[in-house]
């Protein structure tokens, strides 16, 4: 078989076909996606500015390392500013398109080093419909989260050109530890998907392992040296930290398996657009993959037994990779989640689990025609079962965004007299309709209530929680206290009642009251309810917000 040479044809071919599939699995209804949970620290904060304060800003990242990881704050800045510029929220969000879109090609340049052009097909539609990690669609992800994937990717691409491309991919595969360092891992696997003598792979994994060392090494003591707040708690509690690393490689492949059957099942009952998205994408593909077959197959057609030993290797390489990238599962530990924004620590597990589908095609390419007839079969349900969950999942962001607006509509209506110095609190039942895929309310309706007010640092105030979160109260010297969840606010704030806006909740629909029953007792505002509603800032992200 000849492998990693990519002719411009197959290059053109397959990146247009990877374009189409993300659009349509991920970004069809993109118009009807908004800002959720972590987006509004970043990627809200960025809208409405210029992306020329972009160097102070990697700047001041690499300067101060916040959270060890200067890459993971600055890149959905820079998504956010750029997609702004370029053309508002719909641009973000094409922008995050192209950069799946460019993951998905680079996963296929990769495994064409170890699989022929249409097993390496399957690789690349595998990484786009893996179903573990449900946040693709989450800008911070799209950037931060899929940023560092291409740098795992654009690692593993340089890694097999050998020389010294290779020494420089330990270089570009190392910036995923300053931005998901998750993405790293897969990197450390790299020796397996090659063949050589004994002795050359000694050699290389020796090599491998010393500068795949050395780059942790300095990236750890760095952040040891800042005293970072995740690595020194790692440090502090090592025994814990390798009980949940080991037991993480073992948890999070069952859990990738129970996340396929979660998503098949979903998938298959909830019927949608998806399915027919599924079925046309299927045969766009089958046919591609039927072309660059034929096209790689003149004059130099693989015997069946050296394909079964190529997928052999490349499916050894896989399912050993598959435990190692759960080795960081520390903080979100244990690594069993199927829905939520936390998903996406599955998200290095991505590679592994594209390369074993792209390993198991071309073993089963190797057998009997009646025997490929009928994997095309099962092939083709997983497919359409995968398309229809993704087209679930981005029905229930659309449903997200919508229930953040009817949210903020009805609080900007009913805190006309809101100021720096008032503190909001939200007590009662949210809206029915609410899903775990991603939260319509969450730690960062704060953040939200400042970018709507168009104010940038709240730390000042003002301050809004739902009572029903973590928030903790006290009271000190007769004064209420309360600390609200946000991790920018001071540790305790204390509450002057004529600057207390109450508001009660019931299935979504709010309204404003005197006092509230809390854990503490019963809470009263002397802040007079006014008799006007309120009318929506001059924020650029208020005007995201607005019912059209």
């Amino acid at each position: 078989m000849a492998l990693g040479k990519i002719r411009a044809q197959e290059l053109l071919w397959v990146s247009s076909l990877l374009g189409i599939t993300v659009f349509l699995v991920h970004f069809l209804h993109f118009r009807q996606f908004g800002f959720y949970e972590d987006d509004w620290w970043s990627i809200a904060a960025s809208v409405g500015r210029s992306p020329r304060g972009l160097f102070g800003i990697a700047k001041y990242q690499f300067q101060h390392w916040p959270q060890g990881r200067p890459l993971n704050h600055f890149l959905p800045l820079a998504l956010g500013r750029i997609g702004w510029r370029l053309g508002g929220l719909r641009a973000i969000y094409l922008i995050a398109a192209l950069w799946l879109t460019l993951n998905s090609l680079l996963a296929y340049c990769v495994s064409r080093n170890v699989l022929p052009p249409a097993s390496s097909l399957v690789v690349a539609a595998a990484y786009v419909l893996y179903p573990a990690d449900t946040t693709k669609i989450l800008l911070i992800h799209a950037s931060h989260v899929q940023g560092s994937m291409t740098f795992l990717f654009a690692g593993l691409l340089l890694w097999f050109a050998d020389g010294w491309y290779r020494r420089a991919s330990y270089l570009v595969a190392g910036l995923s530890l300053l931005s998901y360092e998750t993405a790293y891992l897969p990197f450390l696997c790299a020796p397996l998907l090659i063949t050589a003598s004994r002795t050359h792979i000694r050699r290389t994994w020796l090599s491998h392992l010393i500068l795949c060392g050395a780059t942790l090494g300095v990236v750890t003591g760095v952040r040891l040296r800042l005293t970072e707040s995740r690595v020194a708690d790692a440090a502090g509690h090592l025994g814990q930290s390798i009980y949940r690393s080991v037991t993480s490689m073992f948890i999070g492949p069952v859990t990738g398996i129970a996340a396929l059957v979660h998503a098949l099942f979903i998938g298959y009952t909830h019927v949608n657009a998806g399915i027919l998205s599924g079925i046309i994408l299927f045969a766009m593909l089958s046919y591609v993959a039927v072309k660059l077959r034929n096209s790689a197959a003149i004059g130099q057609e693989p015997s069946n037994n050296e394909m079964r030993r190529q997928a052999l290797l490349t499916a050894r390489a896989a399912l050993f990779t598959w435990p190692v990238a759960y080795a960081l599962t520390l903080l979100y530990y244990p690594p069993t989640q199927l829905t939520g924004r936390t998903t996406s620590t599955h998200i290095a597990a991505g590679w592994p689990f594209a390369l074993l589908a792209g390993s198991l095609a071309l073993l089963i390419a190797s057998y009997t025609a009646q025997a490929v007839k009928f994997a095309r079969i099962i092939a083709g349900v997983l497919f359409v079962g995968l398309c229809s969950y993704h087209a679930f999942l981005q029905s229930e962001y659309a449903r997200a965004w919508q229930i953040e607006r009817s949210f903020w509509t009805q609080v900007v209506a009913l805190t006309p007299d809101i100021t720096r110095e008032c503190s909001v609190m939200v007590q009662g039942s949210l809206d029915p309709r609410a899903s775990k895929v991603i939260l319509a309310n969450s730690w960062a309706d704060e953040e939200a209530y400042w970018r709507i007010l168009g104010i940038d640092d709240g730390r000042d105030g003002p301050f809004l929680a739902h009572i029903e979160r973590r928030v903790l109260f006290r009271k000190r010297g007769g004064i209420l206290q309360w600390q609200p969840e946000d991790w920018n606010a001071p540790k305790f704030v204390s509450i002057n009642t004529d600057n207390l806006i109450l508001l009660e909740s019931h299935d979504g629909v709010l309204r404003r009251v005197q006092a509230l029953d809390l854990p503490i007792g019963t809470v009263r505002s002397t802040r007079p309810i006014p008799s006007q509603k309120g009318t929506w800032p001059p924020s650029a992200v208020s005007g995201l917000m607005q019912p059209r």
